[in-house]
């Protein structure tokens, strides 16, 4: 297992250019030709994967609870506005 300072990766990504980072998100997620553009997000989506690859990823079990996490919170959060 490598270590990384994922600090300096994450300030090596914002440094870098949108297609510098939509390359990179293609090399690590394996995709051909990514097209996103919003920068904030290519950078935290590789950061994450940098993290998972150094770390190891979420197990399929962590992966569901989250995903149900997620959907209960966003059902909590909703709020009922008269119209």
């Amino acid at each position: 297992m490598m270590t990384l300072n994922i600090g300096k990766e994450v300030a090596a990504l914002r440094r870098m250019s949108t297609q510098e980072l939509q390359a990179k998100y293609a090399e690590l997620f394996g995709k051909e030709a990514w097209t996103a553009r919003n920068r904030v997000w290519l950078v935290k989506r590789i950061a994450w994967r940098l993290q998972a690859l150094d770390e190891g990823d979420l197990s399929e079990r962590a992966r569901r609870r989250a995903a149900a996490g997620t959907a209960i919170g966003v059902i909590g959060s909703m709020r009922w506005w008269p119209g």
